[in-house]
């Protein structure tokens, strides 16, 4: 699975099952608390070893067999006074929860767990839910966090005393990988491919065929992510000769890192070639948010080989699965591609405004993600403490991650009550709508992060117009909102006039040397007849776009 930065084909528990000894080269797990002899606890540790191993790779599997070692594990502590392994189990059905997206109740029990293990001093209770918590963390968006619980997952692993029944292997190969990929998530690229190179070598050498097959693929996620195309090519050459000389199919998010080697380099055929084998092998689309990434992907490099007719079926493939699935964060990627596609073809009327949809979808992605965080804190968290966790959160929700500013959310639940009560008094109300000129071609020449860079600069310059009562919010990936209640057009237009001067004569050069950033505005109001937020922006989007057409770095108000 690839994306952003994640890690391809990271398991949240057993990818494989290595026979023992335990693998050379890791922090060795030795064993579980154990006091003494205890009649039947080895057995009943066994059989939950081998159903944590069964929920990485089947869920529904795992559950069926899950309530009768519960039992068990609930028979076992009335019978000796020990909660371990009924503390691993109830770890287990947490895990097999988190993949059925039961997150809440992951987090739930994950922390439940880590505290009962801490004041029994149960190490390895501590470091599974530690595990898990690295991977509760991961999804709701918080990397720092999960990389905190990945870190001492590992750690309480290796401190398990030596007595008792043996940990798998795989327990460690499983600890490591998620820590490899959450340092991978924050940029740590030397970290996680120091880790990820000694679990290679170690499944080298344990003949681990499934573990290295699946590393392979990490290692060439993190180099294609760090920038080493070249090493990333080499990884990917073997991962396709390790599948097929150790039998060991390739997942879809192993096909869709080969094809991203050979895009990133331009070898666009090359590509094209590997996603249509991936769409051929039925067995490695576990699910439609497979084959519609494959599908955009495939699109684009038939774009980039002149193929724009193939383009827009693979992406009407993908659209179709999108609808089939809610696929929210697929789609987001399907219309900045269709935006493309129309780019290349010369409709650059539909390109803009598919570009434009595809920010909008992006700050509703992000928004909705804050909002199910907070959500899902104050579930697992239960305190004051997430209850204020969960207003700031609320609070963040309604706020552009990178610039600060309000975001579409904030601007659409204020503007009614804001305008309404300018309209009460007689006065009238403005609205601009900015864009930052030519701001692809920033990103494109100068990079994203000079692209970044400029988006904050741009909302400090605007945020600093700003007045009582005024609201300012980006709605788009260049796209900013000013929003005037009281302000009639004539003040309104001194200060955009202002704003757009401000970023004509501000110092770019502290961002990139050379670089030089204009913006356009649209400016209406309410006496030209638009009375709701929509009306506002429909005018003033007319207005921004014939400022556009009539070259930029200007304010159109009537």
């Amino acid at each position: 699975m690839n994306g952003g930065s994640r890690c391809a084909d990271l398991p949240r528990t057993a990818l494989t099952r290595p026979a023992e000894p335990p693998v050379p080269g890791l922090p060795q797990p030795r064993a579980t608390a154990d006091p003494g002899p205890r009649p039947g606890a080895e057995d009943l540790q066994a059989a939950l070893f081998d159903v944590a191993f069964l929920a990485g790779r089947d869920a529904d599997g795992a559950a069926a067999q899950l309530d009768a070692l519960t039992q068990r594990a609930v028979s076992w502590e009335q019978v000796s006074g020990e909660a371990g392994l009924l503390w691993q189990a109830r770890l287990v059905g947490a895990d097999v929860d988190g993949r059925r997206g039961g997150t809440a109740q992951l987090g739930l029990v994950a922390r439940r767990a880590l505290a009962w293990g801490e004041s029994a001093g149960d190490a390895y209770v501590q470091a599974r839910a530690h595990r898990l918590l690295a991977t509760f963390h991961e999804v709701i968006g918080d990397s720092a966090s999960a990389l905190e619980h990945a870190v001492a997952a590992v750690a309480a692993l290796d401190a398990v005393p030596a007595q008792g029944p043996r940990v798998p292997a795989w327990v460690g190969v499983d600890h490591e990988t998620a820590l490899g990929g959450a340092q991978l998530q924050l940029g740590a690229f030397e970290q996680a491919r120091e880790r990820f190179t000694r679990l290679l070598a170690a499944a080298r050498a344990d003949g681990d065929a499934r573990t290295r097959v699946r590393t392979l693929n990490n290692l060439a996620y993190v180099e294609l992510t760090a920038g080493r195309t070249a090493e990333a090519a080499r990884l990917a050459r073997e991962l396709v000769q390790a599948s097929a000389d150790l039998a060991i199919p390739l997942s879809a998010g192993a096909w869709d890192t080969v094809a991203k080697v050979s895009m990133s380099v331009g070898d666009w055929s090359a590509a094209q070639a590997t996603l249509l084998a991936a769409m051929g092998q039925a067995g490695c689309l576990t699910d439609a948010a497979d084959t519609a990434t494959l599908q955009i992907n495939l699109a684009v490099c038939q774009r980039n080989l002149g193929q724009l007719r193939e383009a827009a079926r693979s992406l009407d493939a993908a659209e179709a699965q999108c609808e089939q699935r809610d696929l929210g964060e697929v789609r987001t990627a399907l219309v900045l591609e269709r935006s493309e596609l129309a780019a290349t073809g010369g409709d650059f009327r539909a390109a803009y405004e598919l570009y434009r949809r595809f920010h909008v979808l992006e700050m509703e992605r992000l928004s909705e993600r804050k909002d199910a965080r907070a959500r899902v804190l104050a579930a697992v968290y239960e305190t004051v403490e997430a209850r204020r966790a969960s207003d700031r959160f609320q609070e963040l929700a309604e706020r552009d991650h990178l610039t600060g500013l309000f975001n579409r959310r904030h601007l659409e639940q204020v503007a009614p009550a804001v305008l309404s009560a300018a309209s009460a008094v007689g006065a009238s109300s403005s609205l601009a709508l900015l864009d930052i000129d030519h701001f692809k071609r920033i990103n494109d020449t100068r990079s994203h992060q000079v692209g970044d860079a400029v988006l904050q600069r741009f909302g400090r310059l605007l945020a600093a117009t700003g007045a009582g009562g005024d609201v300012v919010a980006r709605i788009g990936g260049e796209e900013f909102v000013l929003l005037l209640p009281g302000q009639d057009a004539r003040g309104a237009r001194d200060r955009v006039r202002a704003v757009l001067q401000a970023v004509r004569q501000h110092d770019w050069d502290e961002v990139a040397p050379g670089l030089r950033v204009t913006a356009s505005a649209g400016l209406t109001s309410t006496r030209e007849g638009a009375a709701s937020l929509a009306e506002l922006l429909a005018a003033a989007d007319r207005r921004l776009y014939t400022a556009k057409r009539g070259g930029r770095d200007r304010l159109v108000a009537r």
